[in-house]
């Protein structure tokens, strides 16, 4: 349903008598409904499914199910029980009448009806309907802002954090290097530095060899972890680009 102002959207007559049925299609479709119709029970159930209405007119008798078992599968099925339900009935029956309220439909009419009461009604039922669908929109617009805020939220945090080890990790693995350059930059005459550092130099070099193999391989596991995170705001975007456009599109 898109503009409600000038009745848009599609409605689901359901009537085992034919000339009700034309009579309908013939003036909803005149004002601007895109109208299906059904004449028993299952084919209500059928095109339901098929054709997704905005609003069903339901006749109470009717072959294989009736009205009244209809909007009880209806009104019993999560996919289904938002759907307004107008019951038309040949009986003034006022225990039907409580019966069918209370399974969630939205209206009552009884035969003979006048098609202008039908028309106000639905507006009403309809323009509930909007407002309602309009409010769900937002909800799911605000999920997918504050999922996408708190993926940037995250990727912020976890991004410093990791930078600052990955920077760490790299900046460690020229240590010794630097370390040793500064004390012949101190004085220390290179004879007497290559006599200090005879026996050791091997044994340092290897163990700094397998440490910075292993600095290495931490901040490929860190860059990857982030890599991870930026996956994940990605996505994230994505989704929420997606529902801003799906909203645009309808």
């Amino acid at each position: 349903m898109k503009e409600l102002g000038s009745f848009h959207g599609k409605i689901l007559v359901a009537d085992d008598e034919k000339v009700n049925v034309d009579f309908f299609k013939a003036m909803f479709s005149k004002i601007g409904f895109d109208v299906e119709v059904a004449y028993d029970g299952r084919e209500v159930l059928d095109r339901v499914e098929t054709f997704s209405p905005d609003l069903i007119i339901l006749d109470v008798l009717m072959p294989k199910l009736n009205g009244y078992q209809v909007a009880e599968r209806l009104k019993g099925d999560p996919k289904t029980k938002d759907i307004p339900i107008i019951v038309l009935s040949a009986v003034n029956d006022v225990k039907e009448k409580v019966d069918l309220l209370g399974l969630g439909i939205d209206d009552y009419i009884t035969k003979p009806f006048n098609f202008i009461e039908i028309l106000a009604r639905m507006r009403n039922i309809l323009k509930t309907k909007f407002l309602k669908d309009e409010i769900e929109k937002t909800k799911m617009d605000s999920s997918a802002y504050t999922g996408l805020e708190n993926s940037l939220k995250l990727f912020l945090e976890r991004g410093a954090v990791l930078t600052e080890s990955i920077f760490n990790s790299l900046k460690n693995l020229s240590g010794f290097g630097r370390t040793e350059s500064s004390r012949l930059r101190a004085g220390e005459s290179c004879s007497a530095f290559e006599s200090r550092c005879a026996g050791k130099v091997r044994q340092r070099a290897r163990g700094m060899f397998f440490k910075r193999k292993e600095l290495v391989r931490e901040a490929i596991d860190k860059t990857n972890e982030l890599k991870e995170s930026l996956t994940r705001l990605k996505q994230a975007y994505e989704a929420f680009v997606a529902a801003r456009e799906a909203d645009d599109n309808e």
